[in-house]
Parts: C-alpha cells; structure tokens; sequence
C-alpha cells in the first residue's frame, strides 16, 4: 500500500519495527489488547529490556576499582553523551532523576528560592507536572503565581499571553513544548526570545517530555535553561528522567537534582530511531 493510502511503512518494515518491541500485541496481565495508554507509559525496545536486564544482574556499584564497576563507569559517561545527542546539547549539564515531575520540582524549587524576584510564570496548558510545581513552589516560597490562558481555538498558548505576565521582576517562566493532550506544540523558540527582551536573565524551563519522543530537539537553539524528557516515553525505561541544565541553572541546582547512573543504553534508543528514519526516507526517495 503507498503512503497516500494510509500506510508510511511497507509490510516488512513495519514488521521489523514492530518486533523490536516488547509487550506489542499482548501483555501477561491484559492479555491480547491496543496499548493506547500514553499518558501513562510507552512501548520499551528489547534491546533496552536485555540492557536493563544485563545491567541490573551486576553486583557492582559505579566509582570501583574494578573491572565490572570500570565498565558502569563507561556506560554512564556515554549514556550522558548519548543524551546531549538526543537533546542538542553542545554545553551545560546532563542529569538524570526519578522522573520528570521530581525533576521539575527539584530544579524549580531551586530558582525560585535562590534567584531574585516576586513572580513566576506558567500556562494553563501546561501538564500538572509543570503547573503543580510553579502553584505549589510560588505559594511556599511567597511568589505571585502568574498563568498565561489557552487559545481554545489554536490549541496553543500564543506568545502575546506569555509575554503579558512577565516582567523584571519574573523568576522563572515554565512551561511545556508539546501537549500530550491535545498533541500541538508552542512557539518555544520565539516566547524565548520575545520574553528575554523584557527580562535578559529571565530563567525558562521547558517540560519536553511529551516533545523529545517524536521531534528534534535543539536546546541552544531554543536558549532555555532547564529541559526535561522522560526516558519512559522514548522507548526506554520506566524510574528515569533526563534533564538538561544550562551552566548557570546547573549552579543553582547543585546538589538538588538526584546524579544517579545511566543504566539505559540511550545509544539502543537513538539507533533504533535513525535506522528508521533511514528506511522511510529510502523508502521515500525511491
């Protein structure tokens, strides 16, 4: 069948993507069903399964002198490469934590008790994990909690609405890039830059857990200071999230944000995802 006709893969193609994958068609506890549940998790590669798998068995702790421990060591100093890869990132920090509303709450929580100012800024479109974190953080720390309103008819909170709520006194703007409700994204580049015009040092964290699984993601290009991704989301496991810290955010959260070693091969995930791509755009080319 041609891609106009509904299918963007041919049969083997997609039979080779699908067998990839654990639990596609059935699970020991549902039995034979459609996993559609993506709010609540995702489809995990074998290969991260047999990773995790391989990996749990050691006995051994990173930072040891020997030989098992040498390699944990390798593996987490490639799995941060792997990330800034995955995430753009050519400076700053990468750290991983519990999940991605931990790590929110855990860098937020940072900014705005260290960093100057009386108000903080979010959207309504924002995933609890984000809107919860800035309600909550803005009322313990005595801030003016300030949320920037939906356009119901594009989906999307336009700059304009973000940029009303923010001035010199602003601490941090958090909001997310994508919706995994309503599946649209926000201009994140543009609301950057536009809200720095009126606040140079203004602190942005982007949630990307519902972005970084399905688009490219440039994190100098957008400027932010903090972006989190889920690894859950990204085929990968569930217990994990990864954050990207800007120099200057990594310093307010020292100590804050859980270090712990990257157990997952993000390299399994990245070339999984190119072989794809370079199947469909063969695919495509011919």
């Amino acid at each position: 069948m041609r891609r106009d006709e509904g299918q963007f893969f041919d049969d083997d193609l997609m039979n080779a993507i699908r067998g990839s994958f654990a639990c596609v068609e059935s699970d020991p506890y549902c039995g034979k069903r459609i996993y559609l549940e993506n709010a609540g998790g995702a489809l995990k590669l074998k290969s991260v399964v047999e990773v995790v798998s391989e990996l749990t068995a050691l006995p051994d702790n990173a930072g040891r002198d020997n030989p098992a421990s040498q390699e944990t060591d390798a593996i987490i100093a490639s799995g941060t490469e792997d990330v800034r890869t995955f995430l753009g990132a050519r400076s700053g920090t990468i750290a991983l934590g519990e999940s991605t509303t931990s790590n929110v709450f855990k860098v937020l929580g940072s900014i705005i008790h260290y960093v100057p100012g009386d108000n903080v800024v979010t959207t309504n479109l924002d995933h609890p994990a984000t809107f919860d974190a800035t309600r909550i953080l803005a009322e313990r720390l005595r801030k003016q909690w300030r949320v920037a309103q939906l356009c119901r008819e594009a989906g999307i909170v336009k700059p304009e609405a973000i940029l009303e709520q923010i001035d010199t006194n602003t601490v941090v703007l958090a909001l997310i890039h994508s919706s995994n409700i309503l599946g649209t994204s926000n201009d994140v580049k543009t609301i950057i830059a536009e809200a720095r015009k009126l606040k140079p040092d203004l602190y942005v964290l982007v949630d990307g857990a519902q972005r970084a699984p399905h688009q490219l993601v440039n994190v100098e290009e957008l400027g932010c200071d903090v972006y989190l991704a889920s690894s859950y989301k990204t085929f990968s496991k569930i217990g994990a999230s990864v954050v990207y810290l800007s120099q200057r955010a990594a310093d307010q959260s020292d100590g804050v944000v859980i270090w712990l070693p990257f157990t997952v091969r993000w390299a399994a995930v990245i070339q999984f995802s190119g072989a794809c791509l370079d199947c469909y755009g063969g695919a495509r080319a011919s």
